[in-house]
């Protein structure tokens, strides 16, 4: 009978996601994340096969999780025009840190050079757009929003989606 896993797939994928934004794609290493969650770098190759396959499971893990972070702001703020402002604080958040902010481009920069990723990417793309589009028909039932700020707010929702694919 197979041994039970001491740390689960989502342990992996959570703990290889912060080691990304700390380290970058290029020097992340099976290592490093095995010795972050206290598994053989061997053990990480039977469940995941590769370092890549390892990093679209984190891509994977962002898309899986995006409406319950837009859902989790939602409910902590007053009004979806607030939510809208958390969400969004999270990209300044991460241009604060100028070495953080390299390596989640890095990793984005992944989505221009392998199809697999750019797959994700388009993903997570839609996910977001379809997340924010919720929050601001929300915003505009409620009356706090209008029809008309919507379509000047349209490219800076896409710019900003694009960023946060990577936090």
């Amino acid at each position: 009978s197979p041994r039970p896993k001491t740390a689960s797939d989502a342990v992996i994928v959570e703990a290889a996601s912060r080691l990304l934004s700390r380290m970058g794609p290029a020097r992340l290493r099976l290592e490093d994340v095995a010795r972050e969650v206290g598994l053989a770098p061997a053990t990480l190759l039977l469940r995941f096969k590769s370092k890549k396959k390892l990093l679209l499971a984190v891509a994977e893990h962002g898309i899986a999780g995006m409406a319950d972070y837009f859902r989790e702001h939602r409910r902590q703020s007053p009004s979806p025009l607030h939510a809208v402002t958390a969400v969004s604080q999270c990209v300044r958040d991460i241009a604060a840190d100028p070495q953080h902010l390299a390596n989640l481009l890095a990793f984005l920069q992944l989505s221009l050079e392998d199809p697999e990723f750019r797959v994700c990417a388009e993903r997570h793309d839609a996910a977001l757009e379809h997340e924010m589009a919720q929050l601001m028909a929300e915003a505009i039932r409620s009356g706090v929003y209008s029809v008309a700020s919507i379509s000047s707010s349209s490219s800076v929702r896409r710019n900003t989606c694009r960023l946060s694919a990577v936090s």
